[in-house]
């Protein structure tokens, strides 16, 4: 009976030794598929956390190309700006130069005919000096006053009638002068237009007489 009984519980032994390893290997099992679960866990944690970072950086790199790209727009913007603005500069400058130019002509020709003006009006008084003077003599002696008279009159007529054939020679050279002027105008204002389309920029050789005067024109 000890015999039976001690093979009995050397098999409960082993039976309760067979059922702990099998319930170890079941924990063991479980252990490891919940490690497998926190480990697939953490992987996809780390996936998702990699793709967020992914899309900032991209999203980053697209703000910097739009920056980037706003910027060179705003300097071809302000190159164009400035290219027109020197352009506009050179057109007024330009303009300036050939008016002030053209105002010059008009003064000296307004001073030119003042000068003339004024040497015809001393011819004048030197020619009425004469005529009191003639009166004068003429009371002193009829006759020779006579004679004088005609001579003198004679050389009146004929200086007259030069003055006249002066004046219209004037006239015909201060109309040719216009004329010329006008055409002049005409090829300079088409200079002006060709110039601004093949080079729109600030002139640096300036005639001397457009130096003399000053850039901006009156009102």
């Amino acid at each position: 009976m000890e015999h039976i009984q001690q093979e009995y519980k050397e098999e409960q032994d082993l039976d309760m030794r067979l059922v702990q390893r099998a319930l170890q290997d079941l924990q063991e099992e479980a252990d490891t598929k919940k490690q497998k679960r926190e480990d697939i866990r953490r992987e996809q944690k780390i996936y998702h956390q990699y793709l967020t970072q992914r899309r900032e950086e991209e999203n980053a790199q697209e703000k910097e190309l739009d920056r980037l790209l706003e910027e060179e727009k705003a300097k071809k913007l302000a190159e164009k700006d400035k290219q027109l603005k020197l352009e506009k500069e050179a057109r007024k400058q330009l303009l300036n130069e050939v008016m002030c130019t053209r105002k010059l002509q008009v003064q000296e020709k307004l001073q030119r005919k003042a000068k003339e003006q004024e040497e015809r009006a001393l011819e004048q008084e030197h020619i009425s000096k004469g005529l009191k003077e003639l009166n004068r003599e003429e009371k002193e002696n009829f006759a020779r006053r006579s004679d004088l008279a005609r001579e003198y009159q004679q050389q009146l007529q004929m200086q007259i009638s030069h003055q006249q054939q002066s004046r219209e020679a004037e006239k015909e050279e201060e109309r040719r002068e216009v004329e010329a002027g006008m055409a002049a105008d005409k090829i300079c204002q088409e200079k002006i237009q060709e110039l601004l389309r093949t080079h729109p920029v600030l002139l640096r050789n300036v005639h001397p007489m457009r130096r003399a005067c000053p850039m901006q024109l009156p009102p």
